[in-house]
């Protein structure tokens, strides 16, 4: 599945398949990309690479977040402790999720930042967050 299959489903709130896991976007991410067109194909075309796990540096894909990432780790850190993780974790049935981002070439640092739980391979975005 490349960007021009998986963009359309940005227009939508439903979960799609993509390299063996269910990918899933808030409503208000989904709105984001959409507004900056450039940067939401950007994304979606790294997600055809799937779930890469630890970032080698400079592969697009999903990664998990790590300490590494600093502010994103962080940020990540107070996220778990908010209402949003809650219902998220509720809503789309997340035993022992994990903090992942979408890693794609971007001069500003941007990543999309969500949720992504090992056992039922369900993925779901909710932000953007910067380095």
């Amino acid at each position: 599945m490349d960007a021009k299959e998986i963009y359309p489903h940005l227009e939508v709130a439903h979960s799609f398949p993509v390299g063996g896991l269910r990918i899933s976007f808030t409503s208000s991410l989904a709105d984001k990309l959409q507004d900056d067109d450039a940067l939401g194909k950007k994304f979606c075309d790294a997600l055809r690479h799937g779930f890469v796990g630890v970032s080698r540096g400079g592969k697009p894909g999903i990664t998990v977040i790590t300490k590494d990432d600093k502010d994103i780790f962080r940020h990540f850190k107070l996220f778990r402790r908010s209402p949003l993780y809650d219902e998220l974790v509720r809503n789309y049935g997340l035993e022992n999720p994990i903090g992942v981002k979408i890693v794609t070439h971007d001069p500003r640092g941007r990543r999309v930042v969500g949720l992504y739980d090992r056992r039922t391979l369900n993925a779901i975005f909710y932000d953007i967050d910067t380095y």
